[in-house]
């Protein structure tokens, strides 16, 4: 949808969006509303004659941090009418995070590229489909992607230090450009996964959030040069080694995780190093066509290697890195991410400078 739509252009066409969810032999009739809090209130009537209304509030944009906002305009603008009326939201695009706000809130949402969600109890409605994953027609050119090794920094530098606390201050602190730090915390201000009080200091940090919205960007494996290959002797003799060993490294994955919260025998041992080759001769690994079960990865960021940890004398990365490393990583890791970031939340202390 072109964003030079006229705005009743737009209301128009969600309107007609809307209608068209319904099955053949539903009736639909749209009124237009002239008090605030909703722009449409559209009356559904199925083949047996029980009727549903629908408060459609269409909005050119709506980003996370507007949904409390949005979401309760609008449930005082239809407390004025005594039967119940469904909420939905309408826009060109909603992010995946929008729509998961509203799906909280319990409000239904339509955008133009085919992402739906609408329900009710009587008549038993429920209508769901997937559309974009990303805007097709995005209005600007700030930040939206949290791949690059500059975003890995801020991210990391947001997530490892404890706020409050100013942009400038952090970019000194976590080693990061002031230019990239700023824009980054512009997108996640963006998605309501920062508080700041206009352009003040950071307030708070969703740290789940953003973890979760970084590993949308990146992962462990794309993102990084890997190296499969085999410790003859298993991934406990791996470990030996690291501990006695004077080489330069840093452990993520679930041998990392195994230090925090142990869940299972790890079968295999994912570890940051500079030099893959040097490094799986120092330690003795060989290389294979297949039954890995050691990854050697070479970093796109040195920023793996900050404010990493010993834990029974085994280097570990930064719980913020090994979460997103984790989130993205194959077979169960993803669930131990989950499983780590409910730690974190509950001992910030422990792992925040």
């Amino acid at each position: 949808m072109a964003q030079t739509i006229s705005w009743a252009a737009l209301e128009r066409k969600m309107a007609s969006d809307f209608a068209a969810l319904f099955p053949t032999g539903w009736r639909v009739r749209t009124t237009r509303q002239t008090e605030p809090g909703f722009d449409e209130l559209v009356s559904v009537r199925a083949p047996d004659g029980v009727e549903a209304r629908f408060a459609v509030e269409v909005k050119r944009r709506v980003l996370p941090r507007d949904v409390p906002l949005v979401v309760r305009q609008m449930r005082e603008a239809v407390a004025r009418y005594r039967s119940p009326v469904a909420l939905v939201v309408a826009a060109p695009y909603l992010s995946e995070l929008s729509r998961a706000a509203f799906e909280r809130e319990g409000v239904g949402y339509l955008d133009g590229t085919g992402n739906v969600l609408v329900r009710c109890d009587r008549p038993a409605l429920f209508i769901k489909s997937s559309g974009a994953f990303r805007d097709p027609s995005p209005s600007d050119d700030k930040l939206r992607s949290l791949g690059g090794t500059g975003a890995a920094q801020a991210v990391r530098a947001l997530l490892d230090f404890c706020p409050p606390y100013g942009i400038r201050e952090l970019a000194e602190r976590g080693s990061v450009a002031l230019g990239t730090l700023s824009r980054t915390v512009e997108l996640l201000d963006r998605d309501g996964l920062v508080q700041r009080t206009g352009r003040g200091p950071i307030e708070s940090v969703d740290v789940s959030g953003v973890a979760r919205r970084w590993a949308k960007d990146y992962s462990i494996t794309g993102s990084n040069r890997v190296t499969s290959v085999l410790s003859p002797r298993g991934v406990p003799w791996v470990k030996e080694q690291l501990v006695k060993s004077s080489a330069d490294y840093a452990a993520t994955g679930a041998l990392a995780a195994a230090e925090f919260a142990p869940v299972a025998p790890t079968r295999l041992a994912a570890l940051y190093v500079r030099n893959a080759g040097e490094f799986a001769e120092q330690i003795g690994l060989r290389y294979v066509d297949a039954g890995a079960n050691v990854w050697l990865i070479e970093p796109a960021s040195d920023v793996v290697f900050e404010r990493t940890s010993l834990r029974r004398d085994l280097v570990c990365v930064s719980p913020s890195q090994l979460a997103v490393d984790l989130l993205t990583g194959p077979g169960r890791d993803p669930a131990e991410g989950e499983e780590l970031l409910a730690w974190m939340e509950r001992n910030p202390d422990d792992w925040r400078t």
